[in-house]
């Protein structure tokens, strides 16, 4: 019930959790959870790899090395649409201290200004204040961003890995899970 899950909640001392994941063909994962049992959490996410072939966890440190931690802000166009004056968008990321923008991969409807991980706060304050007439924010926060995109795998292996992200991103506790596909 409601009470009683609220009652976990809150005598339950939850903690924050990273686990690094090498997949077929070089893919990678990080998946971030806050989870009150970290074996418990761990063991699921085992379930779910297991049942597709190449899938691992990783030593500390050795995923994490592929990632740079850094600032992102998503905003979409007014319309909702992938109409983006990319040129108008450079100086916009320039003007707000934002390193690059990019078209996001998953969603060509979406911007992303991306810079160190301290600029993001910044450069949704440029926005807002600036560009509230072009661009509503979706998402602001720092993520963590693949140096090189795996752009080899085959199809077999990238419904693998999205299928699995799929299901580990169901798990209870989970609040993101990071890729290089």
């Amino acid at each position: 019930t409601i009470d009683k899950a609220i009652k976990r909640t809150l005598e339950n001392k939850f903690i924050e959790v990273k686990l690094e994941v090498i997949g077929p063909e070089n893919s990678l994962m990080v998946i971030e959870a806050e989870v009150d049992n970290y074996n418990f959490f761990r063991n699921e996410c085992r379930k779910i790899l297991k049942k597709y072939v190449g899938f691992g966890f990783a030593n500390e440190g050795r995923v994490m090395s592929a990632f740079e931690e850094k600032g992102v802000v998503r905003v979409r166009n007014l319309e909702g649409t992938a109409t983006f004056d990319l040129n108008k968008a450079e100086e916009v990321a320039i003007e707000a201290d934002a390193e690059e923008v990019r078209v996001n991969d998953e969603d060509d409807t979406i911007l992303m200004f991306i810079g160190d991980q301290h600029s993001h706060t910044k450069v949704k304050a440029y926005i807002e204040a600036n560009l509230a007439d072009q661009y509503v924010i979706v998402e602001n926060g720092v993520e963590l961003l693949p140096f090189v995109k795996n752009e080899s795998i085959s199809e077999e292996s990238f419904t693998n890995v999205v299928t699995a992200i799929d299901q580990i991103g169901e798990l209870e506790g989970v609040s993101r899970i990071y890729t290089n596909v």
